[in-house]
């Protein structure tokens, strides 16, 4: 089996400046690993840390964890499109200035 296309969604911890309930981070990662796997038949998770410059030049550290999934030409499509659904969903309801996701090494920030 060859599945040749990466979909990875970043899942924020943060939101104006302060941590997000570990509560609702979970329930987002697990959403994601749940949506990606119905797809994909699988998905996995990674815990990592993501940096950025504020707009005053403070550089901003926040503890992210990448939810992503293998797939093959014919499931590509629908799951790149599941993963700006929710990251959309995300920038919305997890109040983010943006949420990016990753399809085939080329960063969307959405």
């Amino acid at each position: 089996m060859n599945l040749p296309h990466k979909i990875t969604l970043i899942v924020p911890s943060v939101s104006s400046g302060h941590a997000l309930p570990p509560a609702i981070v979970k329930r987002a990662v697990e959403k994601t690993a749940r949506t990606l796997a119905a797809i994909a038949g699988g998905a996995t998770t990674s815990k990592a840390v993501g940096y950025w410059l504020a707009a005053d030049g403070t550089l901003v550290r926040e503890p992210v964890t990448q939810v992503w999934a293998y797939t093959d030409e014919t499931h590509a499509g629908e799951l790149a499109a599941a993963a700006r659904t929710l990251a959309a969903e995300f920038k919305a309801t997890l109040e983010q200035e943006a949420v990016a996701i990753e399809i085939d090494a080329i960063l969307e920030i959405l």
